[in-house]
């Protein structure tokens, strides 16, 4: 019999934020009296960049392990959502932008993604759901939800 519960945890956090580092010269980071990174007079794109990283280190493995196409339409559910602790829903098609819109805030914002054994889960953390909010789950929308929204 095989006890082995040990699977691979695949995790990514995105952030709205400029996370940017400052370097000198000779391309070493600078850094403070601390030793934490200082940001840089302006960003670099580093949002796109992790976009890219966060389609394909968990976006793409997640569909791939689903069986699932980037025009698929998926239904996001989540419970005590901001600081009014609400639940709710949402659709968005399979694919890295739509889903980070439908899960973004109109603030500051961290999403930190888990891919496990093919399931998909969000956590987002913002001024207004500072300890993070419950997770975020993902599934393929029935074909009745589909119809019902249609673009």
């Amino acid at each position: 019999m095989n006890t082995n519960t040990n699977t691979e945890v695949v995790r990514f956090d995105l952030t709205n934020v400029c996370v940017c580092e400052d370097v000198d010269d000779n391309g070493n980071v600078v850094v403070d009296g601390n030793g934490y990174a200082l940001p840089p007079m302006a960003c670099f794109g580093c949002y796109d960049d992790e976009i890219g990283n966060l389609k394909y280190e968990i976006i793409k493995p997640y569909l791939l392990a689903n069986g699932i196409e980037e025009d698929t339409l998926l239904r996001i559910d989540g419970e005590k959502m901001g600081w009014q602790s609400q639940s709710g829903y949402a659709y968005a098609k399979a694919n890295t932008e739509s889903i980070v819109e439908k899960l973004s805030v109109n603030t500051e914002w961290i999403l930190r993604f888990a891919l496990e054994d093919g399931k998909l889960t969000v956590k987002r953390s913002s001024h207004d759901e500072p300890m993070g909010s419950p997770t975020f789950t993902f599934r393929v929308a029935t074909d009745e939800e589909v119809e019902d929204n249609r673009w």
